[in-house]
């Protein structure tokens, strides 16, 4: 690595370990097993040992999804540091004492972050190795793991009191979709939906028409009543499929089964 090159935290060098347990400064101070060593040269050994005075530039990025509502930084130099997030001037640091629990959110943003840290050996001890100790915590909210399913008003047979169902016929039963103020019931991609136990395809591309007279316009369809597996006693039906984007949809009426025994689903005789 070159003097302003990228950097990798590593291990910390016995000499230096366990520096998180060590009673000495620095390394003692930033109480953390997780912090990272991430630069040590002793005397003449590497490439980035330097004499007393001559800036070193390490610096690493790393992504962020949203600016959390906390993140502190702490670092540990010997002997000297300025820190610096994207661009803007964070603090220096000494030999001691070191930065703990540096609140950082200010400095933070979405997207690509850049952390720089330029470091020197003090004059006093030019002729001593130097090295960086740096832990960043940046705690992100966890995920909500709630269903995205978007619930659709559904009408089955619009134009019966009691939505009645032959399961034995041959014909096709019509289902509107509403759409509402929330949900535009043309953007369902008809091809993904599936009516009744059976999971029922549409027999056609269906129509859109303000059913409703709401000036919304709805989605009329039609499926194989066959097709859709009901069975004697059944006294609800859903529909399920996608919006033309990917995001889930299911709704619900009743409806009540005529006319026979319809698909035999292991009902008890």
């Amino acid at each position: 690595m070159g003097r302003n090159g990228t950097f990798t935290p590593v291990d910390a060098p016995a000499m230096v370990s366990p520096y998180h347990e060590s009673g000495n400064p620095p390394w003692g101070s930033v109480f953390s097993a997780d912090a990272q060593h991430v630069w040590y040269c002793p005397s003449g050994t590497c490439d980035l040992y330097q004499p007393a005075d001559e800036r070193i530039r390490l610096e690493q990025t790393f992504d962020l999804d949203m600016v959390p509502s906390t993140a502190t930084l702490s670092v540990a130099a010997d002997n000297t540091a300025e820190i610096y997030l994207n661009g803007t001037f964070v603090r220096t640091v000494g030999y001691y004492p070191p930065i703990v629990g540096q609140d950082v959110v200010p400095f933070l943003q979405t997207g690509e972050n850049t952390l720089e840290i330029r470091a020197w050996n003090d004059p006093m001890y030019g002729d001593t190795p130097a090295a960086i100790i740096f832990e960043m915590k940046a705690p992100l909210p966890p995920q909500s793991c709630e269903s995205t399913t978007i619930d659709v008003n559904i009408d089955i047979k619009p134009d019966s009191d009691d939505n009645s169902i032959n399961p034995n016929s041959k014909g096709v039963t019509p289902v509107v979709v509403y759409s509402t103020d929330d949900f535009d019931a043309t953007t369902l991609d008809v091809s993904s939906l599936a009516f009744g136990p059976g999971g029922a395809s549409a027999a056609h591309g269906g129509h859109v028409d303000d059913v409703d007279g709401d000036g919304l316009m709805d989605l009329v369809l039609h499926f194989p009543t066959q097709d859709a597996g009901f069975a004697d006693g059944d006294t609800e039906a859903n529909l399920v499929g996608q919006t033309n984007d990917g995001t889930d949809v299911v709704g619900t009426d009743a409806i009540k089964t005529v006319g026979g025994k319809g698909k035999d689903r292991g009902r008890a005789r």
